[in-house]
Formats: C-alpha cells, structure tokens, sequence
C-alpha cells in the first residue's frame, strides 16, 4: 500500500482530535511523524494542558497525556498535503519520553534515541533544566552515556541531592550509584551496544562516539560500574582501560590499523618456502687509527741504500 494511502486518512483522525491550544503529538509518534523511526507505534499520544479522555485512530488508541501548565514552547508543524499536526521537536519529544517513561521505549531502545537522534545537546540541556530535577539528570546522564556531551557542559551544581532512578521501570536489583548525578542506573546500562551515531558530529564527539561503542569498552566499562564522561579528568581515568587493551594484544592485530591510518605495510613472517637471503658484504668495521710520525722540513729523510749480497765463500 503506498505511503500516501496510509498517512492520509492518519493525519486527517488525529487533526480531527487535536482540539486544545497547546496539544501537540509526542513520545514514539512524533518520532514517527518527524520520520526518526519506521514504524507507526502500537499507542499514540499526545501532551494536553488539560484532562480529556482517549480516543481511537483506526485500531489504534490516542492516548492524552496530562502535563498541567504545559506552555506551547518547542513545538512544529508537520504537514502532509494541506493537513498540519502540531509535533514536539526531536529535544522536546526526549524530555517527554523521560517525564513520561510509562510512554518511553524499553531502556535499550530509549538510550538508543540519545546517541543516533540529531539534536543539539546544549539546547536538550537547556531545556531539560526548565522541566524538573529528574528529567535534568536523567537527560545528561543518557547524552553522556551516549557520547554526545562533554563534560563541561553537564550542569552538576544544578542537580539536587535527592536520589532518582534512571528508569523506575527496571528492577530494583542489580542498581548501580553514580554520586555525580545522584542516579541509580541499571548495572547493565554499561554493557548496552550503541548504534551508530549522526553523520555531522564534531570531530571529538564522533571520536568518542566509536570509542563508547567498542565492546572492549562497554566491558571494561560494566567492570569498573561507572560511566567515563568525555573531557573528564583529562582522560587520566582511561589509562586502565587503554593498558588493559593493549597489553596481551598480538602486534598482527594492529596490522590494519598502521595500512589504513599510518600508511605503512605491515610486517610479513618469511614464509618457510621464501629463499633464504643472499649474505651481502661484510660491514666496515672502524679500528684504531695509525698515526704516522711526522719529519721536520730540515731534516728530510734519508735514503736508504740497499745492502749488497754478500759473496759465497771461495
């Protein structure tokens, strides 16, 4: 069925409904709607300033979220044809999974988001600071768990000292604590793979990006239970994990990367079949020097003057 077939009548029931100043469509469907995931989720919602009952889009339920106070601020128009919905943008739509995780995808998923979504960390930070003390520290605590943040940026005299729980949805078993964020994280957060992250990341972003997506990395993470943060202590709190990684590590290994990054071929084993080498000269060795005496200019050497042979006997 084409696209158009399927969106249309989609766009028309939810335009119907969005009745309120305010509303906008949020979580999984506008990341639908934004074209960030494939699939139309299985619930859809929307954030309302006010209480209204659900409603059904075709076999699927809308689902109105109550945010009391909620300010029409970091929302767009997603259009198709003449019809308009009102949609989150990609940072508005990561703080409502965080407020609302009820909502959010499963931890491996939502963590996902926070390394491949284009969105401008600095602004996500801005605003999160605007919506509450959990949202905050959940936020940085997912961009730099996902790479994208430096650790300048992450305001930790603004979090609170209350404890909060990455996601209240896992168990209660097996939490890790991450005194900086005040942060009870899932001990398996450290081993989750990262999928690739944007194409336009700055140099040392995308850098640490591929660094935090090697599994060596994600398991030295797991064993130290904590969540290096790029730009943190100078990068003084890697050189276990860098001496650890090397150290056992065959010099073949390391072939790819001195061809693909230096240039250089890499070193080949003689075969048992290769000729053995022809010996060349022998190499000049220095010995002592041989001073020869020097003459005075007025005493020139004399010749020397051949012995006769003497005659046989008679």
């Amino acid at each position: 069925m084409p696209a158009s077939e399927t969106l249309l009548p989609l766009f028309q029931d939810l335009a119907s409904l969005m009745e309120l100043e305010g509303e906008y469509l949020s979580h999984r469907t506008a990341l639908f709607l934004l074209g960030q995931i494939p699939d139309l989720p299985a619930e859809l919602t929307a954030v309302s300033p006010r209480r209204r009952r659900n409603r059904t889009v075709g076999p699927r339920p809308l689902v109105f979220v109550f945010h009391p106070g909620e300010k029409p601020r970091h929302i767009q128009v997603t259009a198709f044809g003449k019809i308009s919905l009102p949609v989150s943008t990609l940072e508005k739509t990561l703080l409502d999974l965080l407020a609302d995780m009820h909502h959010a995808p499963p931890l491996d998923e939502l963590a996902a988001l926070f390394v491949r979504l284009p969105y401008h960390p600095a602004t996500l930070v801005a605003m999160a600071r605007q919506a509450s003390d959990t949202v905050l520290k959940r936020t940085c605590f997912l961009a730099a768990w996902a790479g994208r943040i430096h650790v300048r940026e992450i305001p930790f005299a603004a979090f609170r000292r209350t404890p909060v729980k990455l996601d209240p949805r896992e168990p209660a078993t097996g939490l890790a604590w991450d005194n900086r964020f005040f942060l009870k994280v899932p001990s398996r957060a450290f081993r989750l793979p990262l999928p690739p992250g944007p194409a336009n990341l700055d140099p040392d972003i995308a850098a640490w990006v591929e660094l935090r997506r090697s599994p060596a990395f994600q398991e030295w993470m797991a064993g130290e239970g904590r969540l290096p943060i790029l730009g943190d202590h100078d990068g003084k709190e890697l050189d276990g994990f860098f001496g650890d990684l090397f150290r056992d590590i065959p010099a073949a290994r390391f072939d790819d990367l001195f061809h693909d990054h230096f240039g250089r071929q890499p070193l080949q084993e003689p075969a048992a079949s290769d000729p053995a080498p022809v010996p060349g000269p022998a190499p000049l060795v220095a010995g002592p020097a041989i001073r020869t005496p020097s003459r005075p200019a007025s005493h020139p050497a004399k010749a020397v003057t051949p012995a006769s042979p003497t005659p046989p006997p008679a």
